[in-house]
């Protein structure tokens, strides 16, 4: 039966006209929202030679992200494609392990996670000031990749009342290690 006529049965005639009972059963499934999948479901159109372009290119400049390639892409081959195509394609290439992701290269396999901050060390917010030494301090780290290998940390503190500053330099840094014997430079 179609949804119309179950409409009107529905809305427009008097129950004793309806008939049977089985009509007024299937009235609600008949208004129910039957999804269904096309039988065609649209393929995506970018080419096999396009995918290859991209292959190619990442083999070459292996960090280079989406945008980067799209210009190569235009400059090269003169082809026109979108920063999200090419982001598509290369999605689809790491997922098949047809290709490595960027951070692979630089030894790493996951992106970094920003620090939750609890408890003592906390974002400096506008208007905070220290009134005595030690209550509000600055702490800065830079992290230096040497020949070889071998990175170095450099950690400063600074205390904005008695304007002195602590550095240490370190090679191996463990949670395990408690004695620290910083610099004091005035």
């Amino acid at each position: 039966m179609s949804q119309l006529l179950l409409w009107q049965l529905k809305f427009h005639d008097p129950p004793s006209t309806i008939g049977s009972t089985g009509i007024r059963k299937m009235e609600l499934k008949g208004l129910e929202n039957s999804f269904q999948r096309p039988n065609r479901v649209r393929q995506p159109e970018r080419k096999k030679n396009i995918e290859n372009k991209i292959i190619a290119l990442r083999r070459n400049y292996r960090l280079w992200g989406k945008e980067k390639l799209k210009v190569l892409l235009e400059r090269e081959y003169k082809l026109i494609v979108s920063t999200n195509t090419v982001g598509r394609i290369l999605k689809k290439l790491v997922l098949n392990n047809t290709l490595k992701p960027g951070l692979f290269y630089c030894d790493r396999t996951h992106k970094k996670r920003n620090r939750i901050f609890t408890k003592h060390a906390r974002y400096w917010k506008y208007g905070m000031k220290g009134k005595k030494p030690g209550e509000l301090v600055q702490i800065d780290h830079v992290t230096v990749t040497v020949a070889a290998g071998m990175t170095i940390k450099q950690f400063q503190a600074i205390c904005p009342v008695t304007k002195i500053l602590v550095t240490q330099d370190a090679c191996q840094l463990h949670s395990h290690v408690s004695q620290v014997r910083p610099e004091v430079v005035l």
